[in-house]
C-alpha cells in the first residue's frame, strides 16, 4: 500500500470509508469478514515495517555513497 505508516492508516481508513475490502493472502489481512481491531493492528504494523525498511535502505544507500566518496570512486 505504501511505506510510510500515515499513509497505510490513511488509506486504510479511506478504504473503510468507502467499502472497499483489503485482502492479502500472504499477510493473513482480509477486511471483508470484519473490520476490527485486529486487523487494524496488522495492517497499521505492516505499515510500520515497510517504513522503517525504507529508512535502513536510505541509510545503507547514503553509507554506501559516502564510503564510494571517501575511496573516490565515481559512478
Amino acid at each position: 500500500m505504501s511505506r510510510s505508516i500515515t499513509d497505510v492508516v490513511c488509506t486504510y481508513e479511506l478504504f473503510q470509508d468507502w467499502e472497499i475490502h483489503l485482502v492479502s493472502l500472504c499477510h493473513g489481512i482480509d477486511t471483508r469478514l470484519s473490520n476490527d481491531i485486529m486487523t487494524k493492528a496488522m495492517v497499521t504494523i505492516l505499515g510500520l515495517f515497510a517504513e522503517m525498511e525504507r529508512t535502513f535502505i536510505a541509510e545503507r544507500t547514503m553509507a554506501g555513497k559516502m564510503t564510494a566518496k571517501d575511496k573516490m570512486i565515481d559512478f
